[in-house]
C-alpha cells in the first residue's frame, strides 16, 4: 500500500504539531483513511489526527493495519522536507516507509514500535456546549487574547460564547458581534481554561483550515477540531488545568511543557537546510521557536545561529552540528553537551551539582541562584534552567525520574 499525498504542506505541518506534544503515536490504516493518535506524558494534550481517503491519491487496500511510531525520528525528517515538491507514505511490513521529492528523490524508513499504545477515545466524551467558528477569526482571537495573558478562558452562556484573559487589572473580553452556531443546553453556563501557548503552537496547521470547532465541558478537556474542507479533521484537545509559571524581570516568554529542549536539535536543522534564514516569528509559527525566544537566544549564545536583517541564520558551526546530527546523532550529542560547558556556566554548574546526588529542579534552581549571586553574576530564571536540563537530558548526560534529576551513567535503569 503506497499513498500519494496531494497536499504535503499540511500533511508536514500537521505532522509538525502531533510531535510538539508526543514523543510516539497510534497509526491505524484502513478504507476510510488514515487515523493517528496520541497523548503527551504530561497529560495535558491528547491528538487525534483524521486524514480521509480523499486526502491522498491512491487505494487504501490490503486490510487495516496498526502500528506505533517513534515520533522523535519523524520530527527530525519533517523539517528537511520543508521544500518537497511531492510526498507519499508507505506501510511495508514492519516498517513506515517516507518518500520525498525536492531536487533528489529522498527515501526514510522508520521501523515501528514493539508494543502498541492503547489509548481512550475522547470523541467519546459527552460536551456542554459545542460552536463553530471560522478559523482566520480564531487565529485573530488568540493573538487579541493573549496580548493580556498566556491563559486562556473559553465560556458558554445562554448561547453565547466569549473569549476572556485576566492578568491582574488587565483584562480581555470578547463576545461575537455577529451568530456562531453554538449547541448548548438552555441556561447552561461553563467555562474551561486553556493555556494559549499550545494553541500559538498549532498556528501554521491552523491556518491551513477552514473551520475551528471548540467543545466545552465541566471539568473535561476542550476539544478543538480544525477542519481541513472534507479531506481532514485536525482535533487537539487540551486539559482544562491551570499552571501559573513564574515571571522573572521583564521576561514574558514561557516554553511549552517538556518540549524546549527536544525541539531545538530540529530548530537547528532547519536552519541549516535554509541558507535565507528565517525570521523568529515565522520558526514560532511552524513549531519550530518557543514564544520566549528560547532557541534563537541559545542558538546565539553557543555560536551556533546569527542573526542578519531580520533573519536567523545557523553559522558554519550551526551547519557543522546539523550535519552531525544526520551522520551521527550520539557524536551531535557529546558535541552539544561539550559545547553548552565551554559557553554557559550555570550548565557546567548543573553537571558539577548532580555528580554530588539527585536533586529537584526547585533545589537546583536554589542552588545555582545562590552561587551565581555569590559571584556577582545574574542569577538564570527557571525557563533557562528547565531548558537546560531539557538539552543535557537530550545530550544523555543527565536522567529524570519523578521530577527529580540525576547524573545519568551506563549502568543507570
Amino acid at each position: 500500500m503506497r499513498l500519494g499525498i496531494d497536499d504535503t504542506e499540511v500533511f508536514r505541518r500537521a505532522m509538525q504539531s502531533v510531535t510538539k506534544f508526543v514523543d510516539k503515536a497510534s497509526f491505524e490504516i484502513d478504507t476510510k483513511g488514515v487515523h493517528i493518535r496520541a497523548i503527551d506524558s504530561h497529560d495535558f494534550c491528547y491528538v487525534d489526527l483524521d486524514f480521509g481517503k480523499n486526502f491522498f491519491d491512491g487505494e487504501l487496500d490490503g486490510g487495516p493495519t496498526s502500528f506505533s511510531l517513534d515520533l522523535s525520528k519523524l520530527g527530525q525528517i519533517l523539517p528537511i522536507l520543508s521544500q518537497a515538491k511531492g510526498m507519499d507514505l508507505q506501510a511495508n511490513g514492519e516498517t513506515l516507509v517516507l518518500h520525498a521529492t525536492t531536487n533528489w528523490k529522498l527515501t526514510y524508513r522508520i521501523g515501528w514500535l514493539a508494543e502498541e499504545q492503547t489509548l481512550p477515545e475522547p470523541k467519546t466524551i459527552f460536551y456542554d456546549a459545542n460552536l463553530q467558528i471560522p478559523a482566520k477569526d480564531f487565529i485573530n482571537l488568540i493573538d487579541a487574547a493573549t496580548a493580556v495573558s498566556k491563559e486562556l478562558i473559553f465560556s458558554v452562556k445562554n448561547g453565547s460564547f466569549t473569549v476572556s484573559a485576566v492578568s491582574g487589572n488587565y483584562e480581555f473580553v470578547a463576545k461575537s458581534a455577529s451568530a456562531l452556531e453554538v449547541e448548548s443546553k438552555r441556561g447552561v453556563a461553563v467555562s474551561a481554561n486553556v493555556l494559549a501557548s499550545y494553541i500559538r503552537s498549532l498556528r501554521a496547521l491552523i491556518e491551513k483550515c477552514s473551520v475551528v470547532r471548540i467543545s466545552i465541558g465541566r471539568e473535561k478537556p476542550v476539544r478543538f477540531d480544525f477542519l481541513y474542507g472534507d479531506k481532514a479533521i485536525f482535533s487537539f484537545a487540551l486539559s482544562p488545568k491551570r499552571l501559573h509559571p513564574a515571571h522573572h524581570g521583564n521576561r514574558q516568554g514561557t516554553s511549552l511543557p517538556r518540549i524546549t529542549a527536544t525541539r531545538f536539535p530540529d530548530f537547528m536543522m532547519y536552519l541549516a537546510s535554509n541558507p535565507r534564514g528565517e525570521s523568529p516569528k515565522s520558526l514560532e509559527e511552524l513549531g519550530l521557536e518557543t514564544s520566549g525566544g528560547d532557541y534563537c537566544r541559545l542558538g546565539t549564545i553557543l555560536g551556533l545561529v546569527s542573526r542578519s536583517h531580520g533573519n536567523m541564520l545557523a553559522t558554519r558551526t550551526g551547519s557543522q552540528f546539523a550535519n552531525l546530527m544526520k551522520t551521527s546523532p550520539d557524536a551531535a550529542k557529546a558535541y552539544l553537551h561539550k559545547m553548552i560547558q565551554e559557553k554557559v556556566p550555570a550548565y557546567t554548574n548543573i553537571m558539577r551539582l548532580l555528580k554530588r546526588g539527585p536533586m529537584s529542579i526547585d533545589d537546583l534552581f536554589q542552588s545555582i541562584s545562590n552561587g551565581m549571586k555569590r559571584n556577582g553574576k545574574h542569577p538564570i530564571d527557571r525557563q533557562d534552567l528547565s531548558t537546560l536540563l531539557g538539552l543535557a537530558a537530550w545530550c544523555s548526560v543527565v536522567d529524570r525520574k519523578l521530577a527529580v534529576y540525576f547524573e545519568r551513567r551506563e549502568s543507570s535503569p
